[in-house]
């Protein structure tokens, strides 16, 4: 995956993140759970991005856009996420918001 730019200390937990996600998803846990793991996600994302960026950009262009790419999908969940839960608890307001904001 990130092999080479990154130790695989890096690599494996993006990985293991990942699958934990997957895995909370397909056992329908708690949505508040779903959408913290994806907002640290998202947010390991957008940390692994900017470490590329004092790096050169002919070898790096790519990764970047992929990492970019990765903290919108994440990002993305967890404002879904959210979302279902504030539906939950009746703050149909904030929940309309919070899926608003995963559409962008």
């Amino acid at each position: 995956m990130l092999r080479g730019l990154f130790p695989n200390e890096v690599t494996i937990h993006l990985c293991f993140i990942q699958v934990t996600i997957a895995r909370a998803i397909e056992l329908k846990h708690n949505s508040g759970l779903i959408a913290a793991l994806a907002y640290e996600t998202a947010n390991f994302y957008q940390k692994a991005d900017h470490t590329l960026t004092t790096l050169d950009p002919s070898y790096t262009a790519k990764w970047r856009k992929y990492l970019q790419l990765k903290n919108s999908f994440y990002l993305a969940y967890a404002y879904c996420y959210h979302g279902q839960t504030l539906l939950a608890s009746d703050k149909c307001g904030e929940a309309i918001r919070s899926l608003q904001e995963a559409e962008k």
